[in-house]
């Protein structure tokens, strides 16, 4: 009821581009695949991951090293109007072209980290296990999530942003009391200076198993 009909019309008009572009990146990213295919590449990042090391957990992670940088690369164009121009033209990002990259080259590198002990953990699963692989790779997948959830507010998160405790206690203590109505036995609440990149409003709860 507080917007203009202006303000409406932007909104509906930011979701609705939102939802083609899950199509259009699904396109996009299923014909990076068909080309890294079709033209050996895939082929050949195996190739030279197996001529490095004989050891085939480091051959996983060496590939996926490959992969992530030459998708990354592909998908590139995609990722900046998608991530940067739309979010500027719709004054959702406060962030110059500098700014964001740093922050696309510290999401690189987490991914090339996580990833690639991701990869090597499953793929090593899948060796031992050829006919349970499915059973055992989706545990495996699963307590790699969990592990990455636990770790993110914590380790990851602050890569791209400050947190600070909320110290004011008209704002804390009606947070906590919501939260702990909710079954979660929270005991701090975090302030984040993500209004450097965004102009969005967000909040969230982070955690595994209090």
């Amino acid at each position: 009821a507080k917007q203009t009909a202006e303000q409406k019309a932007q909104s509906d008009a930011y979701f609705v581009g939102g939802y083609w572009l899950q199509l259009w990146g699904f396109l996009y990213g299923a014909g990076v695949a068909m080309l890294l295919l079709s033209t050996r590449l895939s082929a050949r990042m195996r190739d030279l991951a197996m001529r490095t090391t004989r050891r085939a957990t480091l051959q996983s992670a060496l590939y996926w090293v490959q992969y992530l940088i030459v998708t990354t690369v592909l998908s590139f164009p995609l990722t900046v109007y998608q991530g940067f121009i739309r979010e500027k033209y719709y004054g959702l990002a406060n962030q110059d072209f500098a700014g964001w990259m740093g922050d696309q080259a510290k999401g690189l590198l987490v991914a090339v980290i996580l990833g690639g002990l991701a990869l090597m953990a499953l793929y090593a699963v899948f060796r031992r296990a050829s006919r349970t692989w499915w059973i055992w790779g989706t545990a495996g997948a699963m307590v790699f999530l969990v592990v990455s959830i636990a770790i993110g507010p914590v380790f990851i998160q602050p890569l791209f942003n400050t947190y600070a405790k909320l110290e004011d206690p008209a704002v804390k203590e009606p947070i906590l009391r919501l939260a702990r109505a909710n079954g979660i036995p929270a005991s701090d609440v975090f302030v984040v200076d993500q209004s450097k990149q965004s102009t969005r409003v967000s909040a969230n709860v982070a955690g595994f198993l209090g």
